[in-house]
């Protein structure tokens, strides 16, 4: 991890830092409320979330719990989401909450297995800025959130094993992907060549013809798939040698799989 604060002017406040973890993972922890309970706040500090909407115009209302046993409560109004590279909200204050009115933007950038974290923050006026630094220890606070995160994210890694490399952390926090028409899939873990994926699909759903050069194998958690003439269903499963034709799979009831596949034979 390498980490740089700044304080380009007497509004703002920039915190960067490089996390040893793909931004999809990052962007999810940062957006999601069993995660956010893990790491959001200062040392000290446990969060409950009341009601997110991770939308342009949504909100998020949450308590911050000191270690003092007070409670801060806030509430912020996402301006801009785009996943997962971008995060645009602002500190309402107001009634109810804690008195602060200030905008973040967050930016997510890919550096293959890393991710570079841009953290802006900018008040109304220098007056709001030196409230915040004063009453609440805004960059010392900042620099302790962010410092959680790495460890909730290095958590994560831990918690996968040694021998299993995670491109986007477990299945509950992993983004969906589109796919073909019609199926949507989210990438869990790879390993020495090996991928695991898990995918939907819709009633109706037709796969194109493909062909995997090494093993592949499907099991059926829900629904019914029809692979090459035979039907599949919740439980059941196949599996395909290296360099097999697949020319026949769809879905009539709609399911949802799990495939696991080798780059090579």
């Amino acid at each position: 991890m390498t980490s740089q604060w700044q304080q380009p002017n007497d509004r703002e406040l920039i915190h960067t830092r490089i996390l040893r973890a793909p931004r999809e993972r990052v962007f999810a922890v940062w957006t999601d409320p069993a995660h956010l309970a893990e790491w959001w706040g200062p040392r000290g500090f446990r969060t409950t979330t009341h009601a997110m909407e991770l939308r342009a115009g949504g909100t998020w209302r949450f308590t911050m719990h000191g270690p003092d046993g007070r409670d801060y409560e806030n509430r912020i109004e996402y301006l801009e989401v785009r996943q997962p590279e971008l995060l645009v909200y602002r500190h309402t204050g107001d009634e109810e909450v804690e008195p602060v009115r200030f905008q973040v933007v967050v930016s997510f950038s890919s550096l293959g297995e890393k991710t570079l974290l841009t953290m802006r923050m900018t008040f109304e006026s220098p007056t709001d800025l030196a409230h915040v630094e004063d009453n609440y220890g805004a960059s010392e606070g900042a620099l302790e959130t962010l410092a959680r995160l790495t460890e909730r994210l290095a958590q994560m890694s831990d918690d996968a094993g040694p021998s299993t490399k995670w491109h986007y952390g477990d299945a509950a926090v992993a983004p969906w992907e589109p796919g073909p028409e019609g199926q949507k899939i989210k990438r869990l873990a790879s390993a020495s060549g090996v991928h695991w994926i898990l995918s939907e699909v819709v009633p109706g759903f037709e796969g194109p013809v493909h062909v995997h050069p090494g093993i592949e194998g499907l099991y059926v958690l829900s629904g019914s798939v029809i692979n090459e003439g035979r039907r599949l269903g919740t439980g059941e499963a196949c599996l395909a040698e290296g360099g097999t034709k697949h020319s026949e799979f769809r879905s009539e009831e709609g399911a949802t799989f799990l495939v696991v596949f080798q780059e090579t034979p």
